[in-house]
């Protein structure tokens, strides 16, 4: 007979680590969980790489809740190199920015800044991302000059570095700003010259981003439905391709309101666009996308009449919203509220919301909503 086989080996504490350090290497989903016991064995080192590496899996996946949590955890067991710090904060922000918490935005930003201005050498790569970090804050907050002005260091930056791509990423927060402040045509020249600078850096993402804002501004201008379509489909193609899921809800919702504002039916297609957007903003904890998906349910239900579902779904969508009192959707919202009670007959319910809503989105300076 053959000879039996060989004993395994004895469990020593270095086989055993060996053996612990394969699995850490092949098995990312674990991260979080050894990076814990690490901490818990005070080896802030381990726990820091592991928790960082959890984090950005998390935030690659788009599991902002998961995400944010294990950031918090890196921060707690980062080294004291300053730029590691603005690198796990600007991850932070960007979640704090999709999940609606505005102050913690604002505070994270402040802290990136307060590093920056300790360090003795100048970055002029960090500075810039961090300006336009701000910018969106600022626009997002409704503070349009703030925003221009971080807008306007960030071309200088860009300048400065010779940077074709981050010009392009320059002429986007430029255009968001004309865009919030509904002066369309200059809008759509900001994002006419990020297409064409993306594409001479051979920028995919950005180039993509800029088809999407180009159908953004349009929907408010007066471009053709099919032009409006033709550019969603392109930057459709690039995020599906890429599974990025933030931008594939950004689009749906994109796609469902174009056949709003066409006001040519096909409710069931709206319908599906909107619940495709909100089922993915819910899965990936992008609260801010999953409240416009659900608003614009609500408006695409009312013109169909059906006003149970469309209450239902602008109260849910104002219930998102009304918990960050920064966030301006939660008057677009309230329009549309006010817009459902007058298809009802409710007319001084439906005077009470519109022009609570104009006074709000006019003082916001929101302009192209207030309009509506």
């Amino acid at each position: 007979p053959p000879p039996p086989p060989p004993p395994p080996p004895t469990p020593t504490p270095r086989l055993f680590r060996r053996q612990r350090q394969m699995c850490i290497r092949d098995r990312d989903d674990v991260a979080g969980e050894m990076a814990a016991h690490f901490a818990q064995a005070g080896d802030s080192p381990r726990a820091f790489a592991l928790y960082r590496r959890a984090a950005q899996l998390s935030l690659n996946q788009f599991a902002l809740v998961q995400a944010e949590v294990l950031y918090d955890e890196a921060l707690k067991h980062a080294p004291d190199d300053p730029v590691t710090r603005i690198e796990l904060l600007a991850d932070l922000s960007r979640i704090y920015d999709a999940t609606l918490q505005g102050e913690r935005w604002r505070t994270c930003l402040e802290r990136q800044q307060a590093i920056l201005d300790s360090m003795e050498t100048s970055r002029p790569d960090i500075q810039f991302e961090l300006e336009l970090r701000f910018s969106k804050y600022w626009r997002s907050s409704g503070e349009l000059a703030h925003a221009n002005s971080a807008v306007t260091e960030a071309f200088a930056l860009a300048e400065e570095m010779d940077d074709v791509a981050k010009l392009a990423r320059c002429y986007q927060a430029l255009g968001l700003i004309y865009w919030m402040g509904a002066r369309m045509s200059e809008a759509s020249h900001a994002f006419g010259e990020m297409v064409r600078l993306a594409r001479e850096a051979n920028a995919a993402v950005v180039e993509a981003r800029a088809h999407e804002l180009l159908a953004q501004a349009g929907m408010f201008s007066g471009m053709p439905s099919e032009e409006i379509y033709q550019h969603l489909v392109q930057s459709f193609a690039w995020a599906e391709e890429n599974d990025h899921k933030q931008n594939i809800v950004a689009l749906l919702i994109k796609f469902g309101y174009l056949q709003i504002s066409v006001g040519m039916g096909k409710f069931d297609r709206i319908e599906d666009d909107c619940r495709r957007a909100h089922d993915l903003g819910l899965a990936i904890g992008d609260r801010g996308q999953q409240a416009i998906a659900l608003s614009n349910q609500g408006m695409a239900f009312a013109n169909q009449g059906v006003y149970h579902r469309a209450q239902e779904a602008l109260r849910k969508a104002a219930a998102i919203e009304q918990e960050e009192g920064l966030y301006w959707r939660n008057w677009v919202t309230l329009h549309y509220t006010g817009a459902m009670w007058m298809q009802m007959g409710c007319i001084e319910q439906a005077r009470r919301d519109l022009e609570k809503s104009s006074t709000e989105l006019h003082n916001f300076g929101s302009h192209h909503f207030e309009v509506k």
